[in-house]
């Protein structure tokens, strides 16, 4: 970090001040012939930074943390510069992209990806021709802020930065692109303080707030409360987007990013929230991006929209863009081709709301325009996934939720197996590698004593159980037979258990969790996380057909006579793979003996007398 505060303060200098980068080539030229320590010339070069960042009214402070390097020779302090005196505004951003691929600690140090933060700026910022006013109330390195500079020629940039370091960092960014940052003030608006209460009234607000908050006390309010509702303390996402709505003036918009959970959230207070949102037309669009595109997290993100405007009917549009871009240098980029299809879709779409349906985009991308009495219907989830077409999917009203015909259970935490001592002759965990071809293997890696097992009895499976996997990749599913009761099953897994037999079948519920359409559904709501997972609450959501009992047992019986002849072949499979491994095992074994028989024959005898 230090480092790259020399490399950033450099470009600085040498960028906004060329008569103080003079001087400190000078200096080091000076130093360098004289063999000056290193430390010293570092402490003038800080005095220098410290001058120059007071000037353009950013925090001073460099000469403590350049007096932190340990260079073996001022000769290292000369290279640096010489590499900086090429440098020029844009290198700025390009050795901030470079510090994002090293790593970060937390969320709140994530570094935003340009191609992020163009495609809000352009979405943002493409019509406004006259001067705006832009807020971001979480700088981190002002990526926005600059962002937003460098598309509009006019622009008041405000903001927050949470750590001095960083806020130091951002107004530099910001400034090197030719904006004020005199009104770049330290804090954080969740933090409390005279940040909350500061009106700030923005035509554009952009920002990438830290995910997944926790507070012990209460969340400070904006200035005149909650705009829908008050957040739950657990998590303050939905603290971050109403700051950033109730920090914008009438007519206003915002870009906000947030983890893929904020949109399909269940907790009470926070769909709450989404609800009042959207019912009161605060969100104008969600894009669901492709995981990875943060060097240090594979956390998928969305992009929010937001508007401050008299209630609206119109529809929200959904963009489901996770599959686009590409892999380069082990992580995701949303290239240039893929932020001009989802921008040139929004516009076409904001041009008329009313007559835009759906359009698709390449890479299986789709963007589709979402009534409320629709987002209303499906529990207000924002997740484009949701309201895709898929294909083969089973029409018909007589449809019954997963939830209605089988009690839905997750397996126990890795903490309960973990702290459980395992024993060689006892009761078998099922774990999710298990689960083939719709069976339950007999490949048990993990047994716990008896007695521990008879304590576990709600995760004991019965004849006629199914098991679903529920991370990593969630959906393939088996279904317990007579010779599976009693064992238990473990972390990953869902077991579903029929309620009424006389009402469901469990080989028919097999067979339809197994069909394509159903997985690809199933893939959709597990897809809101780092790791897919699917909760048992959003599998019991699942929508299934529902035929007379006889028609159930018919589909079962076939579907399950297929599976029987597909477990067949598998064992012959096995045993040929097994006859053949014997058999070149052999084959081997007496070419080795045969080749010694022969060297042994071969072998020259004494002759001596």
């Amino acid at each position: 970090m230090d480092y790259l505060q020399l490399l950033l303060c450099a470009v600085f200098v040498r960028v906004q001040a060329p008569g103080q980068w003079a001087r400190i080539i000078d200096l080091s030229t000076t130093a360098g012939r004289e063999q000056s320590d290193p430390a010293k010339l570092l402490d003038s070069i800080g005095a220098i930074v410290d001058a120059v960042l007071r000037e353009h009214g950013v925090l001073p402070g460099m000469r403590p943390v350049f007096a932190r390097l340990r260079p073996d020779a001022v000769e290292d302090v000369a290279q640096v510069l010489r590499i900086c005196h090429d440098l020029g505004r844009d290198s700025f951003q390009a050795i901030l992209d470079r510090f994002a691929e090293w790593g970060q600690r937390d969320s709140s140090e994530f570094f935003t990806p340009s191609s992020i933060v163009g495609l809000v700026t352009e979405i943002l910022l493409r019509e406004v021709a006259d001067s705006v006013r832009c807020h971001d109330p979480y700088l981190r390195f002002g990526e926005f802020l600059s962002g937003t500079v460098s598309a509009v020629d006019a622009v008041e940039v405000t903001g927050y930065g949470r750590h001095p370091e960083q806020l130091r960092l951002a107004a530099m960014n910001i400034a090197v692109h030719g904006a004020d940052v005199g009104n770049l003030l330290p804090g954080d608006a969740l933090a409390a303080g005279d940040l909350v209460a500061r009106a700030v009234e923005a035509d554009i607000v952009v920002s990438n707030p830290p995910f997944n908050q926790k507070t012990s006390g209460e969340w400070p309010a904006p200035e005149g409360g909650w705009p829908f509702n008050a957040p739950p303390k657990k998590n303050g996402n939905f603290a971050w987007l109403q700051h950033v709505f109730a920090s914008l003036r009438d007519g206003g918009r915002a870009g906000v990013v947030m983890p893929n959970q904020a949109a399909v959230s269940e907790d009470k207070d926070e769909l709450a929230i989404r609800a009042a949102m959207v019912e009161k037309g605060a969100v104008e669009c969600v894009i669901a991006l492709p995981p990875g595109l943060f060097a240090a997290t594979p956390v998928p993100v969305s992009v929010w929209i937001l508007t401050r405007r008299e209630q609206s009917s119109e529809p929200v549009l959904l963009i489901d863009a996770r599959a686009a871009g590409e892999k380069q240098t082990g992580k995701r980029v949303l290239r240039e081709q893929d932020q001009r299809a989802i921008t040139e879709c929004y516009f076409e779409w904001r041009s008329n709301p009313a007559e835009f349906d759906s359009k698709e985009l390449d890479q299986g991308g789709v963007a589709i325009a979402v009534s409320r009495a629709d987002i209303k219907r499906n529990a207000y989830s924002l997740s484009p996934a949701d309201y895709r077409a898929i294909p083969g999917a089973i029409p018909g009203d007589n449809r019954v939720p997963l939830s209605a015909l089988c009690e839905i259970q997750a397996g126990p935490s890795n903490k309960i197996i973990n702290n459980i001592e395992p024993v060689e002759d006892g009761i078998p965990i099922i774990a999710p590698k298990q689960l083939r071809h719709r069976r339950i293997t007999d490949e048990h890696t993990r047994r716990i004593p008896p007695d521990v097992a008879a304590r576990m009895g709600k995760f004991q499976l019965r004849d006629g159980d199914i098991l679903c996997v529920r991370t990593g990749t969630p959906g393939p599913c088996a279904i317990a037979d007579r010779g599976n009761e009693g064992m238990l099953f473990g972390t990953g897994l869902l077991r579903l258990r029929v309620h009424d037999p006389d009402s469901a079948d469990a080989q028919y519920l097999l067979a339809f969790l197994s069909l394509p359409s159903t997985k690809t559904w199933i893939e959709n709501k597990a897809a809101g996380t780092s790791i897919p997972s699917i909760s048992s609450a959003n599998l019991g959501k699942l929508l299934v057909p529902l035929p007379s009992l006889d028609e159930q047992r018919r589909i079962g019986a076939e579907v399950a006579t297929a599976d029987a002849d597909i477990a067949a072949l598998h064992k012959q499979i096995q045993a040929a793979e097994e006859k053949r491994t014997r058999a070149a095992a052999a084959l081997f074994a007496r070419m080795a003996s045969s080749l010694d028989d022969h060297q042994h024959d071969a072998a020259p005898t004494d002759k001596r007398t």
